[in-house]
């Protein structure tokens, strides 16, 4: 099974960390590619890693 691969994007550390801890993200399908702490850096990111999601 081919995973989605998912960046995760919060202004808020400590809740972006949490999301990165607390879900089993390979249990429901998803693989991590990558995190943002601010906007810019989500969209800069999203272009270099295409992701199949942004949360």
């Amino acid at each position: 099974m081919d995973l989605y691969r998912v960046l995760i994007a919060d202004d808020e550390e400590e809740v972006l960390e949490g999301i990165l801890q607390k879900i089993e993200w390979e249990k429901i399908g998803f693989t991590v590619v990558g995190s943002a702490l601010n906007g810019v850096d989500a969209l800069e990111k999203a272009s270099r890693l295409r992701p199949d999601l942004v949360l």
